[in-house]
C-alpha cells in the first residue's frame, strides 16, 4: 500500500471515527432532550390533573352548597305552605261555625240552646 493510500485510509478512518463521535454525541443531545420533554409534559400532565381535581372538588363543594341552598327554600315553602293551608282550615272552620251558630239563631228557647251546643261540640268549641 502506498504512503498516499495509507494516508487515504487514515483520514477516513478518522473521520469514521469523528463522525461516528459526532452522531453519538448527538444521538446522546437526542435522548437527554427526549428525556426532558418526556419529565416536562409528565410534569404539566399532573399539574393540570391537580388543577382539574382542584377545579372538580371546588365545583362539587359549590354544588352542595347550591343543593344545601335549594333544600331550604324548598323547606321553608313547604312550611309556609302548610302554615297558609293550616290558617285556611282554621278559618273555613270558623266560617262554617259561625254558619251554623246563625242557623241557631232563628230558633228559640231548648232547640236554639241544643242548636248551639251542637254547633260547639262539632267544632270543638267550649
Amino acid at each position: 500500500m502506498s504512503k498516499a493510500q495509507q494516508e487515504a485510509a487514515k483520514d477516513v478512518a478518522d473521520a469514521s471515527k469523528k463522525a461516528a463521535e459526532d452522531v453519538g454525541e448527538a444521538q446522546r443531545k437526542l435522548d437527554a432532550a427526549r428525556a426532558d420533554a418526556t419529565a416536562d409534559t409528565t410534569k404539566a400532565n399532573a399539574e393540570a390533573s391537580e388543577k382539574i381535581n382542584d377545579a372538580t372538588a371546588d365545583a362539587n363543594r359549590k354544588e352542595r352548597a347550591a343543593d344545601k341552598d335549594l333544600a331550604k327554600v324548598q323547606s321553608d315553602s313547604f312550611a309556609k305552605e302548610a302554615d297558609a293551608r293550616y290558617d285556611v282550615a282554621i278559618a273555613k272552620a270558623d266560617a262554617d261555625y259561625k254558619v251554623a251558630v246563625e242557623k241557631c239563631d232563628s230558633l228559640a228557647g231548648a232547640a236554639k240552646d241544643t242548636c248551639v251546643r251542637d254547633a260547639k261540640a262539632k267544632f270543638g268549641k267550649t
